[in-house]
């Protein structure tokens, strides 16, 4: 069965968004990345590096190194249900 897939963002990740400081392309870009290690870790944290970003799981180990650049670090958090996955994007402090 095909799973439908939400993305939520919190206030302070929209908001980079409205200010220009990120582009719904780069979300995608983050939401697309964290998905293909969604079986890996619920938990994918990306961390800015001035010119990269580095992407890992729950338990701080690299999984990829992307050529992007955000202003902080930035969380996704997936949850699954029996019939949808909720991929929420957020910062630290909204933990």
């Amino acid at each position: 069965m095909i799973k439908e897939c939400f993305v939520v963002l919190t206030p302070s990740v929209e908001e980079y968004i409205q200010q220009g400081v990120l582009d719904v392309t780069d979300i995608e870009h983050m939401v697309k990345t964290a998905a293909t290690f969604a079986k890996e870790s619920y938990f994918i944290a990306f961390h800015s590096n001035k010119t990269t970003t580095s992407v890992t799981d729950g338990n701080g180990n690299v999984l990829d190194e992307i050529s992007l650049n955000i202003p902080e670090n930035i969380w996704f958090i997936f949850d699954e249900s029996d019939d949808s996955i909720i991929c929420t994007g957020l910062l630290p402090h909204e933990y």
